[in-house]
């Protein structure tokens, strides 16, 4: 009897060229850490700018308007 035939004996096509995963996981890391860290700027960027707006309008750095007398 004939032992069946394995995948190794089959041609392999141009168009089914396999990439090895651990190429394609350092391809992704790079991607990955960049999105990470422009979140976390954006984040502290976006907590400066809600805490300085909340300075302008509680009031500390605005000027005092002095109103004229009424003329009543």
């Amino acid at each position: 009897m004939q032992s069946p035939q394995t995948d190794q004996s089959l041609p392999k096509s141009a168009s089914s060229v396999a990439i090895p995963q651990n190429w394609l996981l350092s391809l992704a890391t790079t991607p990955l850490l960049i999105t990470v860290l422009g979140t976390k700027a954006l984040h502290e960027m976006l907590l400066n700018l809600s805490s300085n707006s909340e300075e302008i309008f509680r009031g500390d750095r605005l000027p005092v308007l002095h109103f004229p007398p009424s003329e009543e």
